[in-house]
């Protein structure tokens, strides 16, 4: 009798076991759509080292880890102060390079017509004393342009130096910092004076053109004199330009500077590591975060001969995680391997590893952010156009 219900447990559990793999086999093979081929891959993702390409503080930190990033978002900002001030004061000095290229300008100006006069000797027509006059004006007009505008510079260093006198008595800014605040308050003083003393100069030549006073070189070395005169004043001017040129050529570089204290995102993507802390010191190639480019991910998988030659190169694809089962990213084949293999070692199985297969690569964009580098996935090939996604 024992013998009969062990043979009927037997019996039972055989039946069991065989149902369960009809319907294993039949779940097994009732997901492979006809047209689309799986495969089983490993998730690999360009990474980008983040560093700084400043000194300072970190004083912002805008990112953690797994924040998608778009391109140029802030990642981390250092300490700009120092840097703030110094573009100040480069300003200054291009406002005070303006002024010096007027003044240049006007002596040029004003020499010009001397040499013309000069030239043109004692006995002139009533136009030509007329065309003399609008020079004379244009000179003067010149000149007092110049002074306006050095005026107004003056005024504005003035301002400055007593700010930076009760910064300076608070022990609010450094001695430095006060004595170029100094320097520059003397310099455009000198300027200022400078100007009114060519306007007071254009106006005795235009008194002297209206009333007729003014009189020509008459003899040649006279008029050499003035065209090296005139030279000489040239020569200042292109060195007013250059000066103005060479300041603002450090307003410029002080502008990238301050650029640089904010560190962006070089490209879209994720956030794999935040390498610094908020009070940390950074030096140019300081790393400050690793991000993960997700619009050049890729997959590769491992196709049987059987079904290669069914895949082709931009078929579409969709790449599951076990993480995200109800979400997928759409990919295309981007290529197909020419030579066999043998299937790669991190497939676990052994007779799966022991077939010739080729390798094909698909590549996606992750928008979501789900996918890591290193993730297994299950990959979906359409090779079939007719054939339909479930």
């Amino acid at each position: 009798m024992n013998w009969k219900k062990k043979v009927m447990g037997i019996t039972g559990l055989v039946v069991i076991v065989l149902v369960g793999y009809g319907v294993f086999q039949w779940f097994t093979v009732s997901k492979e759509t006809p047209g689309i081929i799986s495969a089983y891959g490993t998730v690999e993702g360009e990474e980008v080292m983040v560093s700084s390409e400043t000194s300072g503080q970190v004083i912002d930190v805008n990112i953690k880890e797994g924040d998608l990033v778009k391109k140029g978002d802030p990642l981390i900002t250092v300490d700009d102060e120092a840097l703030k001030i110094k573009l100040e004061q480069a300003k200054v000095q291009v406002k005070m390079a303006e002024v010096q290229m007027k003044q240049a300008l006007g002596q040029v100006e004003a020499m010009k017509w001397q040499v013309k006069q000069a030239d043109l000797g004692s006995s002139y027509a009533e136009t030509e004393v007329a065309q003399r006059q609008r020079e004379a004006e244009k000179a003067l007009a010149v000149a007092q342009s110049g002074l306006k505008q050095a005026e107004a510079q003056y005024n504005q260093v003035k301002a400055d130096m007593e700010r930076y006198k009760e910064l300076y008595s608070q022990r609010a800014i450094s001695k430095q910092a006060y004595d170029q605040a100094e320097t520059a308050f003397k310099q455009a003083e000198a300027a200022y004076q400078a100007s009114k003393q060519q306007v007071e100069r254009a106006k005795v030549v235009l008194d002297m053109v209206k009333a007729g006073q003014l009189q020509a070189q008459s003899t040649a070395a006279g008029a050499q004199g003035l065209a090296e005169q005139l030279a000489v004043a040239e020569i200042q001017y292109q060195a007013a330009v250059v000066q103005k040129e060479t300041a603002e050529a450090v307003v410029k570089e002080i502008e990238l500077a301050l650029d640089k204290t904010v560190i962006k995102s070089p490209m879209d993507g994720i956030v794999v590591d935040k390498l610094v802390k908020s009070g940390e010191l950074v030096i140019p190639g300081t790393p400050v975060a690793r991000l993960m480019d997700t619009k050049e991910m890729t997959v590769n998988v491992f196709i049987p001969e059987v079904d290669l030659g069914k895949v082709k190169v931009n078929d579409e694809a969709r790449i599951y995680s076990d993480s995200f089962p109800d979400q997928y990213a759409e990919g295309r084949v981007a290529s197909i391997a020419s030579e066999a293999q043998f299937t790669p070692k991190n497939v676990h199985v052994k007779e799966e590893r022991e077939r010739l297969v080729y390798k094909v690569k698909v590549r996606f964009v992750d928008e979501k952010g789900v996918f890591k580098s290193g993730m297994p996935v299950d990959v979906y090939i359409r090779w079939d156009d007719q054939a339909k996604w479930e």
